[in-house]
């Protein structure tokens, strides 16, 4: 996972070589890129330029995974989760897909659901 609080996805020692490579990499391709598509190829760069860093930040995020649940409002409620596997995430998202589809299928009033992508 992508560090949070400011750190940086590269290892400490030698990250900005690293770093230069990865802007080197990404800087000519990003004024086609939206937002989204630059740290998505950038996450994945990181990882091929320092596995073992990754593998280091895929450990700690495990320590630090969570799920929150909270009451919205009108009778809503939302869920956030963060460091997931991301293999349990997929099936997560199936199954809220085809729940979506149920409840729009068999509801009375008219339910709008979007689902946006989370990869």
């Amino acid at each position: 996972m992508w560090p949070r609080r400011g750190r940086s996805p590269l290892r400490p020692v030698g990250c900005h070589e690293l770093a230069r490579e990865a802007e080197e990499w990404i800087l000519p391709k990003a004024p086609e890129l939206t937002r989204q598509q630059i740290e998505r190829w950038l996450k994945a760069k990181v990882v091929k330029l320092d596995p073992v860093g990754a593998e280091e930040r895929r450990k700690e995020a495990k320590r630090e995974r969570k799920i929150q649940f909270s009451a919205g409002v009108n009778g809503t409620a939302n869920i956030f989760g963060s460091d997931l596997p991301l293999e349990k995430v997929a099936e997560a998202k199936g199954f809220i897909q085809r729940l979506s589809e149920h409840l729009k299928a068999h509801s009375d009033t008219p339910t709008t659901w979007t689902l946006k992508p989370l990869f």
